[in-house]
Order: structure tokens, then C-alpha cells, then sequence
């Protein structure tokens, strides 16, 4: 999750800096079409890794946070809790369910802590960084959504982009997109670290960890 968040910073330098460069070009501050064609390359060559590395750090934390929450789940079933109905594959199947992932992904989230802070005699009051995560969380899938569909609609998938403001525009939204990722992802790391800290104290009772 760390790497992923220093990945997606530097992700939304290279845009800025890929904005930059349009900027640049449109008010003729290139001297000729091959000082262009150098700085675009040089600017591809950095960002086409880092755009291939978020995809797969992203992939990466998706596995993780299934593992995490499923095993989390089955924790405090396993000793019995009350709050915790949903089904483990569910906690992170919700998400690929139209709908429901509005809200079933930390409804099932909700259960796992209070039942892992009661099973641990700790306060089962939910903290404010669950709230803040999911609500950064849908605030970044509907921005990314919007702007894939605009990429599309501004010809940045096919031969030629045919509508260049409309493919800035979606530059300006993947930058949005990343401050408030990587803002969903520091409210993740802060909640589930205290939410270890109680599976852990599980664990002492001979409840399997978490983590392996």
C-alpha cells in the first residue's frame, strides 16, 4: 500500500509535468519539431512505466485487501460475534456488484471492527478514518469512471486524439484522482493497522492471525 501511494504520487507529477509540456508546445516555447518530439519522448519514457507499475501495484493491494478483510472476517466469526453476519466473500465481493458496492463493501467492513474490538475488549466505536476512506473511496471511482469515459470520447485510446481539450480536461481529473487516492489509501492504512492490533489480541485467545 505504501509503494502504491508513492507510485500514484509520482504518477500525478508526470501528468502535471505532461501538462506542462502541452502548455509548452502550444505557446511555442519549443524552437523546433525535433526539441518537441525529445521532450515527449523523454516524458513517455517515464511515465509509460509508472502508469504499467500502478496498474500492478493496484492489482496487488486489491489481493491484499481481500485477503485482509476476508481473514478478518472469519476471525470474528470464529469466536462468535454477533456484528459479523456478512459473509467473508462478500466483505470484497460486494465491490463488483453494481449498486451494492455503494455501500455493502464497508457495511461489511463496519462489522468486521466492531466485532474484532468487542472479541479484543477494545472500544468497538467506529473512528472517524473508516468514514473518510470509503467516502474518498467513492469520490475516486466516480472521478475515474468519468474520466475513462471522456479518454474514450477524446480519441486517447484510438490512432489520434480527436478532441485535445476534452483529453486535458481528463489529465486534470486523473490529477484529482490521485490526491484523493492516495488520501482513501492513508485512511485504509490507519484504520486497519488498529484493526490488526485487535486480530492480533484475538489471536492470543487461538484465533489464527491475520497475517502469516
Amino acid at each position: 500500500m505504501i509503494s502504491y501511494i508513492v507510485v500514484d504520487l509520482a504518477l500525478m507529477v508526470s501528468i502535471i509535468v505532461t501538462l506542462v509540456f502541452f502548455d509548452r508546445v502550444e505557446s511555442g516555447y519549443y524552437a523546433t519539431d525535433q526539441d518537441i518530439i525529445a521532450a515527449g519522448t523523454a516524458i513517455d519514457m517515464v511515465a509509460a512505466p509508472l502508469g504499467i507499475l500502478y496498474i500492478v501495484l493496484f492489482v496487488l493491494c486489491m489481493f491484499t485487501y481481500a485477503r485482509f478483510f476476508h481473514r478478518s472476517m472469519n476471525n470474528v466469526q470464529a469466536v462468535g460475534a454477533k456484528d459479523a453476519t456478512m459473509p467473508p466473500g462478500w466483505v470484497w465481493g460486494y465491490f463488483f456488484i453494481p449498486i451494492a458496492n455503494l455501500w455493502k463493501p464497508v457495511e461489511g467492513v463496519l462489522q468486521i471492527w466492531r466485532g474484532s474490538m468487542r472479541a479484543s475488549g477494545a472500544n468497538p466505536k467506529v473512528p472517524l478514518a473508516v468514514g473518510l476512506w470509503w467516502t474518498f473511496w467513492l469520490i475516486t471511482t466516480i472521478i475515474s469512471n468519468i474520466s475513462f469515459r471522456l479518454s474514450i470520447s477524446s480519441g486517447a485510446f484510438d490512432d489520434e486524439i480527436t478532441d485535445f481539450d476534452l483529453f486535458i480536461t481528463t489529465n486534470y481529473l486523473d490529477i484529482v484522482t490521485s490526491v484523493t487516492g492516495v488520501i482513501c489509501a492513508v485512511f485504509l492504512l490507519s484504520f486497519a493497522s488498529r484493526l490488526n492490533k485487535a486480530q492480533q489480541a484475538i489471536n492470543s485467545g487461538g484465533i489464527a492471525e491475520t497475517f502469516e
